[in-house]
């Protein structure tokens, strides 16, 4: 996870299933957990913004007083429930009026209209979507700064409240990169367990995490290299919001258990180990375990030799001849055999977020304990 990697909650002053209180209170407890940023959109059509306007206005200003980022979702024609006129350099005065410090124009502008914008405005930065522009004369002239904090414009991905209308991952990894070549930044969602309505499916932006849990949804984001993650629903939980605090560094980490049998001095597990960047198609392979256990002068007995399940940590054994000390993960159910020796095994979640990644991070690490 990325040093300044940004936590995010969404509230949605307005809806009629959430009071004034409630949102306050949730706003509180996210920055006591560490969130430095409020996502809510001004152009939801079940909201009821004449009657929630002040609601609106005292959640922002409490969310800049906690020091945290306002990100609003606005279009022309969306938002004129709250008095903006469609006409974008008086909306842009209202939303900073409101709080707002970071405007979510979804689509519609041309590259110039986008750069006009950006050398006007002083003190509003912007966001565009990052799963819809995909316009190549659009981006080119873009150039952000890497800091989801700091940077003029950034991208946040939508979120899909309707079943199987969630991205793709390899066209999230792709739109991602080309946001994050040009130095912007780029946000996305995942969802709560308590999910919002009209819909109540949740509110993420990859249709892999929609019944995901948090934790989980948040490491693989993390592992994507994603500036920031937002909880799209609104009712985060304490637990929710810690998995928040679970992760650190800057490179996916997976971690297991070493069986007290396996035979291998313990050692030889001090450190995490790195990931051959050429991937086999049956295993998961450690770049650097048999130097280690050269240079550490240990030998790998043989043990009996017992099926290999997907998940399976494996090392070779004397028997396997230069290749004692290979230390793999199977990526399949592998048969046993007499050179290998089963180390241990990975949850099932934590081998489903590996197979996940694997595909698509070129830089891994295995950490055994």
């Amino acid at each position: 996870m990325k040093n300044d990697f940004i936590r995010g909650i969404s509230l949605y002053p307005g809806l009629h299933d959430c009071t004034a209180e409630e949102n306050e209170k949730r706003l509180m407890t996210a920055a006591a957990h560490g969130c430095t940023a409020l996502f809510t959109s001004l152009q939801l059509p079940e909201a009821d913004y004449e009657a929630g306007r002040n609601d609106l206005q005292r959640l922002l200003s409490m969310a800049r007083q906690q020091g945290m980022d306002v990100i609003a979702d606005y279009s022309p024609e969306g938002a004129r429930g709250l008095g903006f006129t469609g006409k974008l350099e008086e909306d842009i005065a209202l939303a900073k009026k409101l709080g707002v410090t970071v405007l979510r124009l979804d689509g519609g502008l041309s590259a110039m209209e986008l750069k006009s914008l950006l050398s006007a405005a002083d003190s509003i930065r912007f966001c565009l979507n990052a799963s819809t522009v995909t316009d190549c004369t659009l981006l080119s002239g873009l150039k952000g700064t890497d800091s989801f904090a700091d940077s003029k414009i950034i991208a946040v991905h939508n979120y899909y409240p309707r079943l199987n209308t969630g991205l793709d991952i390899s066209f999230f990894c792709e739109q991602n990169r080309r946001w994050q070549e040009r130095g912007i930044p780029v946000g996305a969602f995942i969802p709560a367990a308590k999910h919002r309505g009209p819909v109540f499916a949740g509110l993420p932006t990859l249709e892999e995490h929609r019944d995901m849990p948090a934790a989980e949804s948040i490491r693989m984001l993390a592992a994507m290299g994603v500036d920031a993650v937002f909880f799209g629903d609104p009712a985060v939980t304490e637990e929710e919001l810690g998995a928040f605090e679970s992760f650190g560094g800057d490179e996916p980490v997976f971690h297991l258990t070493v069986e007290p049998d396996a035979g291998v001095p313990r050692d030889f597990f001090d450190e995490a180990f790195a990931v051959r960047p050429d991937r086999a198609r049956d295993a998961v392979r450690a770049a650097d375990s048999r130097p280690r256990l050269k240079k550490l002068g240990l030998v790998v007995k043989p043990q009996q030799a017992k099926p290999r399940p997907a998940g399976t940590l494996t090392i070779d054994n004397e028997l396997a001849g230069r290749y004692q000390g290979e230390l793999q993960i199977t990526l399949r159910d592998l048969p046993s055999d007499p050179t290998v020796n089963v180390v241990g095994h990975l949850s099932p979640e934590e081998f489903s977020l590996l197979k996940t990644v694997q595909r698509i991070i070129d830089q891994l690490k295995i950490d055994v304990t």
